[in-house]
């Protein structure tokens, strides 16, 4: 109270001159009286904010009569000069009053989190709603001249997954081991019935053994498609470093189609060799999802470091006399990229690959090699970092996914082929029976989605990250609270759908040609539903289009209804992975009871469930 002692002791000078003891001692009381106020103020304060309500209702009525009543009495007297100082004094009063209320709601708020978090490194991502929602992404609704918005970048912090942060609390911890208990349950009751109706245990893992029986070629093909990295990278160098130093469109369109040739062949040789090998389907989706992995992985790093190259050579051609050919390794002489988007820009590309690399040209292979296996899609030279390695933390999550990968087999042996597996041996396919056969499969269904998705998004993204020590693990957020599928998509893996964002939404937005966001979002949806349909058809070696025809036509016109309710979203979600592991799993033994099948690849996209015409009904097909 420095500040109001001082002030009010010149208000007594003043008063003193004028020799109005009357006024004096009024404003003495006065001085009392607003002391008082301050101090029973601030204990109101901190008694709310203390007991997390964190509402300052603190009002100055008390404060606001006294200094009317302080006004009234100068007015009388016209004293000017006295009233001008009483009214900065009020001022400050309520400004004093305004600090010392959010410095308790601060010291508040900064308690909890400590108490609910535990005290370690991630107790600010302690707000889900602060954390994964407001800062996931960076200097967006900026307007340029052309009033066309500049789209925000990501941003990585360090910050758990939401269930890791769930989990903490023992209401939600209770209701994971519920569901956790009641799958156990499920596939102990089927198990043992199993039992005591044969006797015997028909667990068949003969056919989980199966998918992954061609672990060697397995194993060559990853390691074709990680050294098919490293050479993208290479070649990305030599580029960066000698050829784009030539300032020649020529060289531009000679890097730009060695760089499609060999996303062509990373593409090419994985696909032929799971035909010709007639890999299973567990040895396939390995194949298949690592190889648009590594795809997504370089275009991410040359579409990021492309126009940072050019940056790099035309800020050293400012510098350096045009015939002398700057070196392109070490530092950049303009530092480090910035952490957000430069000032004044009026472009939405990308903020970050506005600025050269600190390593110069190119950024060194260390860079490239740690983003390779990072648990994320969208490159940076640095990525916020954890202090250490928890290797508890890394077992227990490969524990869970080789768990997941169990549960999956028995969900599938247990529930979903038992009623499909005779599929053309008793009769056509009827229409009631397939809808009858959806509804049926769609809780198995959805606890089939939930496995994989808690064991790839969750346990593995986490193993990683906690190996690599990568501090961004926002692998998704809470999408079972989604009230539109416009949320769902963009939070049920926040990994991909930043890539897609990053390097296609992004990008066809940049174009300029398109007034609204619309054609974007669509040109997203078209690629996204392409590569779908191309893995399953890798993995299942037939083109069934159940799921494009889930994600253009319906997914996409859902997309748009920005509220609906969560029990719809919920219902149509379940209702929907009922459909689609029902349809692709009646097609599956479909083609192997089929006896009338084409040769070529006309067999890859007749629909059998639909066209066969000779079932075989003799001999039992068990996959």
């Amino acid at each position: 109270m420095s500040g109001v002692e001082s002030l009010m002791a010149s208000a007594e000078d003043t008063l003193s001159q004028l020799q109005l003891e009357g006024v004096r001692e009024k404003t003495q009381k006065l001085k009392e009286q607003f002391i008082q106020q301050i101090v029973q103020s601030k204990w109101v304060s901190r008694q709310c904010c203390l007991g997390y309500q964190c509402e300052v209702f603190l009002k100055m009525s008390g404060v606001e009569s006294l200094m009317a009543s302080a006004e009234d009495t100068l007015s009388q007297l016209q004293l000017e000069g006295v009233r001008e100082k009483t009214q900065k004094l009020k001022e400050q009063f309520i400004q004093q009053i305004n600090e010392a209320a959010s410095e308790f709601v601060d010291d508040s708020i900064g308690v909890m989190r400590s108490q609910v978090s535990g005290g370690n490194e991630f107790a600010k991502a302690f707000a889900l709603d602060e954390i994964y929602r407001n800062h996931s992404f960076k200097n967006g609704g900026a307007e340029d001249e052309s009033s066309r918005r500049v789209l925000p970048e990501k941003v990585f912090v360090v910050r758990p997954s939401v269930l890791t942060v769930l989990l903490e609390i023992s209401h939600i911890r209770t209701l994971y081991y519920i569901a956790s208990i009641i799958i156990v349950m499920l596939l102990t009751e089927n198990i043992a019935t199993d039992f005591l109706e044969d006797g015997k245990l028909d667990m068949n893992f003969e056919l989980l053994y199966w998918n992954f029986s061609s672990y060697e070629d397995v194993i060559r093909l990853w390691m074709f498609l990680q050294i098919g990295a490293v050479v993208a990278y290479i070649t990305f160098h030599f580029w960066a470093s000698v050829m784009a130093s030539m300032n020649s469109s020529l060289m531009d369109w000679f890097f730009l189609c060695s760089y499609v040739a060999g996303l062509s062949l990373l593409m090419y040789y994985p696909s032929v060799q799971i035909i010709a090998l007639d890999l299973p389907p567990g040895s396939s989706s390995i194949i298949a999802a690592e190889q648009i992995r590594i795809v997504m992985k370089i275009h991410a790093f040359v579409r990021t470091n492309v126009s940072r190259t050019k940056a790099f050579w035309r800020s050293q051609r400012k510098v350096d006399p045009p015939s002398v050919a700057p070196s392109p390794v070490g530092p950049s002489p303009v530092g480090p990229p910035p952490v957000g988007p430069p000032q004044g820009s009026s472009s939405s590309s990308l903020q970050y690959a506005s600025s050269p690399s600190e390593d110069g040209a190119c950024p060194n292979f260390s860079r490239f090699l740690y983003f390779l296996f990072a648990p994320t899609l969208v490159y940076r030279d640095q990525y916020p970092r954890t202090r250490e390695v928890r290797w508890d933390v890394v077992a227990h999550s490969f524990c869970q996914v080789a768990g997941v990968i169990v549960c999956h087999y028995l969900l599938f042996d247990q529930f979903i082929f038992p009623n499909l597996r005779d599929t053309g041996r008793r009769g056509a396919i009827e229409p009631r029976k397939v809808i009858a056969a959806c509804l049926v499969n769609s809780i198995p269904s959805l606890l089939l989605f939930m496995s994989a998705w808690y064991g790839l998004l969750h346990c593995w993204m986490n193993a990683f990250a906690e190996m690599l020590r990568f501090g961004d693990r926002m692998f998704y957020t809470d999408w079972w609270t989604s009230m539109s599928f416009h949320r769902y998509y963009r939070t049920w893996n926040v990994v991909v759908h930043d890539w897609l964002y990053e390097y296609i939404y992004k990008d066809v937005y940049d174009l300029g040609i398109f007034s609204k966001k619309v054609i974007p979002a669509l040109t997203v949806f078209l690629i996204s539903s392409l590569v779908h349909e191309y893995v399953l058809c890798l993995i299942l070696r037939f083109w069934f289009p159940v799921l494009l025809i889930m994600f253009l036509p319906f997914g996409s016109v859902m997309f748009f209804p920005k509220r609906l309710t969560n029990a719809f979203f919920l219902f149509s979600i379940i209702l929907g992975f009922g459909v689609l592991f029902t349809m692709y799993s009646i097609e599956w033994f479909a083609r192997r009871n089929c006896l009338s099948r084409e040769t070529g690849i006309a067999d890859w996209f007749i629909p059998y469930s639909l066209t066969c015409t000779k079932w075989n009904v003799t001999t039992k097909v068990i996959l």
